[in-house]
């Protein structure tokens, strides 16, 4: 296969202006932090299935490329302050994928071409397979403390990529999990009797009914330990983040879950005023400290 490296950058470019810069955007809402937002979509014309959560914006592109003309399609959810999730598929001219070398190659490219548009550092990378279809996984760290995870899949002479972009990475393995691994391919997109392309084998595809991620509930009683710790250490971003879990497991509606909302805003406010919180504003605080 020729130009290999090229028609990979390509690829890569609807994936690096897709999204916009994590660190300018807005605040999340308590609102938007507690919905329970994970459901399944389907692309009919992309032959495919995934959990997105909240409704996806289509995107696409036309790009020529050393290989010929290809038309980029695909998705993305944008959850402020959070993450951005980007599905995108593609058919490859014919021929550009004619043996286990040129699949290789080409996502060696994809990897190279996101690494070199994003001035990303690759973290690791492994082979991967979908229903013996083979793919390619690999994550990289981004400029001010944002990472990117990403598998990519060749269906027949399909390409699909996924992508996270977040800088919350430690805050939501359940989520970024979840997404990646709930995506499908439909039957007749991986078709029961097309030949496999690394092997020229028949293969079939076994597309299950994905289901949302499991996020762990947690005890308030525990995450209400946790919060006066992180009061008391004046680590106010923290203090939020654990409130967003006291908040998303509190029975809605109810008073403790108003209380915790209501809380939540007042320790934002806090927070973007960069106000210190006097040391004898909380009681527990003080007899934390004492011997």
């Amino acid at each position: 296969m020729n130009n290999k490296l090229p028609i990979a950058f390509f690829i890569t470019t609807l994936l690096m202006t897709g999204y916009p810069t994590m660190e300018t955007v807005e605040a999340q809402s308590a609102k938007e932090a507690t919905q329970s937002i994970w459901k399944p979509f389907s692309s009919a014309e992309g032959g495919f299935t995934l959990l997105m959560p909240g409704t996806p914006k289509p995107v696409e592109q036309n790009l020529n490329t050393p290989n010929g003309r290809i038309n980029l399609k695909g998705f993305m959810v944008q959850r402020r302050n959070e993450a951005n999730y980007l599905v995108i598929y593609t058919d490859l001219p014919s021929k550009t994928i004619e043996n286990d070398k040129d699949i290789e190659e080409l996502f060696d490219g994809i990897v190279e071409g996101f690494q070199r548009r994003t001035r990303g550092e690759l973290v690791n990378e492994e082979n991967i397979t979908l229903n013996n279809f083979p793919g390619r996984e690999f994550k990289m760290e981004l400029s001010g403390n944002i990472t990117a995870r990403s598998r990519v899949y060749l269906v027949n002479q399909r390409l699909y990529q996924l992508v996270v972009v977040t800088p919350r990475e430690e805050d939501l393995p359940q989520s970024i999990q979840g997404f990646l691994d709930s995506f499908q391919v439909n039957r007749s997109t991986g078709n029961p009797t097309a030949a496999n392309p690394t092997t020229g084998n028949p293969t079939t595809a076994n597309p299950t009914t994905p289901t949302p991620p499991k996020i762990p509930k947690e005890d308030l009683n525990s995450l209400n330990i946790k919060l006066r710790q992180a009061i008391c250490s004046q680590k106010l971003s923290e203090a939020i983040k654990i409130l967003d879990r006291m908040i998303a497991i509190a029975p809605n509606p109810s008073t403790e879950r108003s209380q915790l909302v209501a809380y939540r805003s007042q320790l934002r406010d806090i927070a973007d005023s960069a106000t210190e919180i006097p040391p004898n504003a909380f009681p527990d605080c003080k007899a934390d400290s004492s011997p």
